[in-house]
């Protein structure tokens, strides 16, 4: 009996099925669902982060062009469409102009975009009312003019002086509900908010030249969410935030006059 052999042909057309398999995933339809899908439930993740579907791609892609080497271009070609995808849809339901003339690799744009946004969003907006709060305490204190709840008796201002050792972050702490209000129709840049979340300058400067807010970015998706149902666990979670950056803070504790 002869010996069989293996017809290439079919070899071939099995492969190109499944890498058509594989890129099906990444059709517009699906991109756009998932991204929405992730952006309607941003809400439901507070201190928790989102995983970041761009990284999560980008394995694909990378594993994808591994696995068949003879399709990398077409590979390729659907990589840079999908990451495209997701920054229109950013842009779209942000109010934020992508500036793709600064933009060299389209995936690290979809990658910190999303992760702004999308992924640690919630994150981002507690770290920026917190971190803002600490680092301008003392202006705070004297422009609303905190002083005069500082011999009040109730409970929250009782106990905020023995959690702080900053009299100032003790004050703000009880009327935070207050604070938070008066700084929510402050005039703040994006590059502000940006510089107060961020640590890496790299980060900081790459998202501020890759995206325009249309909008006043800070009253229209930071500010107004401190005024929806939200509001709670927001204001209870810059709260724990603030504790927390005032334990390893270089605390000046000179009186309050």
């Amino acid at each position: 009996m002869g010996r069989m052999t293996a017809n290439p042909n079919s070899y071939n057309i099995s492969l190109e099925g499944e890498v058509s398999d594989i890129l099906s995933h990444f059709n517009s339809d699906f991109v756009f669902d998932i991204i929405k899908d992730n952006i309607n439930n941003r809400f439901n993740y507070f201190q928790l982060a989102m995983v970041n579907i761009p990284a999560s791609f980008e394995a694909r892609f990378k594993s994808a062009k591994l696995q068949f080497p003879e399709n990398v271009d077409q590979i390729e070609e659907i990589r840079i469409d999908t990451y495209n995808q997701i920054l229109n849809i950013l842009s779209n339901n942000f109010n934020v102009q992508i500036n793709y003339n600064n933009i060299t690799d389209v995936y690290s744009a979809a990658y910190y975009l999303y992760d702004f946004l999308v992924s640690n969003f919630s994150n981002n907006l507690v770290s920026f009312f917190a971190n803002y709060i600490v680092k301008e305490k003392n202006s705070l204190y004297e422009g609303l003019q905190l002083a005069r709840f500082k011999k009040s008796k109730d409970s929250s201002t009782i106990y905020a002086k023995k959690l702080y050792k900053n009299p100032k972050l003790a004050i703000i702490n009880a009327n935070l509900d207050y604070v938070i209000d008066n700084i929510c129709v402050f005039d703040i840049s994006f590059y502000t908010i940006l510089n107060t979340i961020y640590q890496d300058k790299n980060i900081i400067k790459y998202l501020n030249n890759i995206c325009l807010p249309i909008y006043d970015f800070f009253k229209t998706t930071y500010a107004s969410l401190l005024q929806s149902q939200y509001r709670p666990i927001l204001l209870t979670n810059i709260r724990l935030e603030i504790q927390r950056l005032s334990i390893n803070e270089d605390i000046d504790i000179t009186n309050i006059k």
